[in-house]
């Protein structure tokens, strides 16, 4: 379970947030309204799945803690 925990909120920052975070950085005013728009949703989806499966986890250690 700890594994899952680490990788739900590592991938989730790695695969999805601080790429479209750098675009929007590094493009800065020069990126379109599509772009910018489009990476911002990206982030937003990245961080509700990084929560979602930061609490899946949390809830399976608290299971198994309650278990074993």
């Amino acid at each position: 379970y700890m594994m899952s925990l680490i990788g739900s909120l590592l991938s989730m920052l790695v695969c999805l947030i601080l790429p479209a975070a750098c675009f929007l950085k590094i493009a800065g005013n020069t990126a379109t309204l599509f772009q910018r728009m489009f990476c911002v949703l990206i982030i937003v989806i990245g961080i509700i799945c990084a929560i979602t499966g930061t609490y899946a986890s949390l809830v399976g250690i608290i299971e198994s803690f309650g278990t074993g």
